[in-house]
């Protein structure tokens, strides 16, 4: 099984993707803490962001994923090459590059394609547009389109839309 949560920036995808993977006992991806991870590593190497094939070079090199861990604020963590860098994609200088890096065709192929195997034998909720994801078109149980509010103080969820599976 394939659940992928999508919505506009800031809407809250991660925070009910997370707290969904948790709930049932999936795997939780966030395809934009990898884009995040990749701009990071860049300007930690002094890449040229215009430098596509470079970026997509050091893409399909780095080695990325998430983890639960329990009594941990937030509590999916993110890794990079075997470091936690959950704090660090987070920064201003991140955030300020992240569209840049992830706006050239061959960084998306790739980071698709990792997704693609990461995702590989379901199992996994998504979190993250829908023009980034491996699993546009094989999505197996539901797809939620659009989270638009989620109160990150006590978790709930405000008007969650859904497909044809009826899930509101």
């Amino acid at each position: 099984m394939i659940i992928a949560i999508d919505g506009p920036a800031g809407a809250g995808k991660s925070t009910v993707a997370q707290r969904l993977a948790r709930r049932l006992g999936l795997r939780y991806l966030d395809t934009g803490a990898m884009y995040r991870a990749l701009t990071l590593r860049a300007l930690r190497e002094h890449i040229d962001l215009d430098d596509e094939e470079r970026l997509a070079s050091v893409a399909a090199d780095m080695e990325v994923g998430m983890e639960h861990v329990s009594r941990r604020r937030p509590p999916y963590r993110v890794f990079m090459d075997g470091e936690d860098i959950t704090s660090a994609i987070r920064s201003r200088e991140v955030s300020a590059h992240v569209s840049q890096v992830s706006s050239h065709p061959l960084v998306r192929s790739e980071m698709v394609n990792k997704q693609r195997r990461m995702a590989a034998g379901g199992g996994v909720v998504v979190a993250g547009d829908e023009d980034d994801r491996a699993d546009a078109h094989e999505v197996d149980q539901c797809r939620l389109e659009q989270a638009n509010r989620v109160d990150r103080r006590d978790g709930s969820v405000v008007d969650v839309a859904a497909d044809e599976d009826g899930i509101h």
